[in-house]
């Protein structure tokens, strides 16, 4: 059974660009994206995908807004945050919300598909 997996990101060329290589890995289907951190909860919430791929900085409600959300509702879902920032109170704090991982949005799309 392949991991099911949302994508959430404000920028429409890296979500295109991370979907178009996740979904040429064999165990991996994307089942829908996301522009904003609302569309990620409600689409998560909907369609309870095995990993959320999400993004810190989006409009309406942050990465770690969503994270945290899906934590209180004890969703299944596990969240691995991309972001451009390597803060590590900012890492640590999205961590401490639920995240399962944080990356940089500077990793090679093997190690982000790796990951996930």
């Amino acid at each position: 059974m392949p991991i099911r997996l949302l994508l959430a990101d404000d920028h429409p060329t890296f979500r295109s660009g991370l979907r178009s290589h996740l979904e040429r890995e064999p165990d991996f289907v994307v089942i829908g994206e996301a522009a904003s951190g609302a569309e990620a909860l409600d689409l998560a919430r909907a369609h309870t995908p095995d990993v959320l791929v999400l993004d810190m900085e989006m409009p309406g409600l942050s990465g770690l807004d969503v994270a945290e959300q899906l934590a209180e509702e004890k969703s299944p879902t596990a969240v691995l945050v991309l972001s451009a920032f390597e803060d590590e109170a900012y890492i640590f704090g999205v961590l401490d919300a639920g995240a399962a991982g944080y990356l940089s949005k500077r990793e090679p799309l093997s190690i982000i598909a790796e990951a996930v």
